[in-house]
């Protein structure tokens, strides 16, 4: 069975946003109050689900996303250098001489320049620049290339972990213990 033009431009859509309810008013399918439910039914349909996966590889294909460019992206902020900023005199690089990874774990740069008197005279001065760059917080993106990479238990891990208990019995009475200290 192939979708009709409505099915496949609802998955289209819904692929893009999420929204399943608006993505099947978008779609032309007419507006009543059962609209969640109709848009929820529409994605039961096996065709439908295909389609909208069909829809999401495409997007990303053409943006380029895959598992490898976004542990690349996370990787330059969560391993980025702040002396990479800087060239051998101490001076700030230019944006444009700082290599792709330093640049793409930049989140946000603001300039100044001023005149500043370096002496008596009244044209005795001097360009000042003064740079700031703000780089993304490394943690986050640490946290979460080691969750992907499995390097960290879920959450609730303590919860679930088997514990071991020692109960030794003498004349003295009971003493339980257990290896979670």
């Amino acid at each position: 069975m192939k979708l009709s033009k409505q099915q496949a431009e609802f998955a289209r859509l819904f692929a893009v946003s999420g929204d399943a309810t608006n993505s099947r008013l978008q779609a032309g399918y007419a507006d009543h109050k059962a609209n969640v439910n109709e848009a929820y039914k529409l994605l039961q349909n096996k065709k439908i689900q295909q389609a909208v996966e069909h829809y999401k590889a495409q997007a990303a294909k053409k943006l380029d996303i895959s598992e490898n460019r976004i542990l690349a992206e996370m990787a330059a902020m969560g391993f980025s250098n702040v002396a990479n900023l800087f060239n051998e005199h101490g001076g700030h690089k230019r944006l444009q001489d700082m290599d792709k990874a330093t640049q793409r774990a930049i989140k946000k740069v603001k300039t100044r320049r001023y005149l500043e008197r370096t002496g008596p005279e009244a044209e005795d001065m001097e360009e000042v620049e003064i740079m700031e760059i703000e780089m993304h917080n490394k943690l986050p993106a640490l946290q979460k290339i080691a969750e992907i990479k499995g390097m960290t238990a879920p959450k609730d891990a303590e919860q679930h972990r088997p514990v071991n208990v020692n109960v030794n019995i003498n004349g003295e009475g009971v003493k339980v213990t257990d290896d979670r200290s």
